[in-house]
């Protein structure tokens, strides 16, 4: 019985010694933090474009997410453009349904500079689009 205890307490000990490494391999990076972030809520009204506020942008990869909902809380049929701009350029657009779910769009390669979105509503009834975004290395 001594031994059979004795065989099992090394083989416990053999496993708790056994750790896993989540470090970088050579040659990879660690992930990085955001190094930019913005959100904001916008009021557009029915069949309307605005443009919101200039944000700079200085990493090579940026995201953002959407979401809309009608002026009174509601959904639509309908749906809603988001645009992100540099300049008069058009970088990336998404659609999307004025249902209240967030949508991603990840991973767009941008060149550093000064960025705005656009939001197109095309329903009938004015709408509050809520944006966030970020950039990283």
């Amino acid at each position: 019985m001594k031994k059979i205890t004795a065989l099992l307490l090394i083989i416990a000990l053999c496993f708790a010694g056994a750790t896993h490494s989540y470090a970088a391999e050579a040659g990879e990076k660690e992930p990085t933090p955001t190094r930019m972030w913005g959100s904001g809520t916008y009021y557009v009204p029915a069949g309307s474009t605005i443009s919101t506020g200039n944000f700079y942008v200085g990493d090579p990869h940026f995201a953002f997410e959407m979401s809309a909902l009608t002026a009174s809380g509601g959904t639509s049929s309908s749906t809603y453009m988001v645009t992100l701009k540099r300049g008069s350029g058009t970088t990336a657009s998404a659609n999307a349904n004025i249902n209240g779910y967030t949508y991603k769009f990840d991973w767009i390669s941008v060149v550093s500079g000064t960025f705005h979105f656009e939001i197109t509503n095309n329903s009938s009834t004015a709408i509050n689009v809520t944006l966030t975004y970020y950039s990283w290395p």
